[in-house]
């Protein structure tokens, strides 16, 4: 009998802090809509820029400048202006409402998209943890990492 009360005491504690797998499902969704979405996104800028993103989420950000390097050592001048030229258009506020717009369409609901903004809940953990590992998410992953300054 004294288990038995001791288990019922301790399974509420267990499952405080988890995600439901509906909820987990909900996630998983919701990031493949807004990684397809940004995705679409980036095909406005240069088309290395697409390489240079997951180049940058596969190796981290100290490795990138001798990328860049390498990538503009085997550019025509005309086409090393159009990449750079991606760097500044990803800076500008219409870039930066055009990924907004891919959250917005996502189809998350209100309480969820709460849960996810919060950088201290275990939502908004797995949401991280799915974008780094999910191949069609690295992009934004590293997006949302630069903005965060990770």
């Amino acid at each position: 009998m004294k288990n038995l009360f001791l288990i019922l005491l301790v399974v509420p504690f267990l499952s405080f802090g988890q995600i439901t797998e509906k909820k987990k499902k909900a996630i998983d969704n919701y990031a493949n809509v807004i990684c397809g979405c940004v995705n679409t996104v980036i095909t406005d800028l240069h088309p290395k820029m697409f390489e240079s993103f997951i180049y940058l989420a596969e190796n981290g950000q100290e490795k990138f400048p001798a990328h860049i390097q390498n990538v503009l050592s085997e550019m025509t001048d005309e086409e090393k202006q159009a990449y750079m030229a991606s760097f500044q258009k990803i800076q500008e506020p219409a870039f930066g409402a055009k990924i907004d717009n891919c959250d917005k369409s996502s189809g998350i609901t209100e309480e969820l998209k709460k849960e996810t903004d919060d950088l201290t809940s275990d939502t908004h953990k797995y949401l991280m943890e799915y974008l780094g590992k999910e191949t069609s998410c690295k992009i934004l992953k590293v997006l949302y990492d630069m903005g965060s300054g990770k």
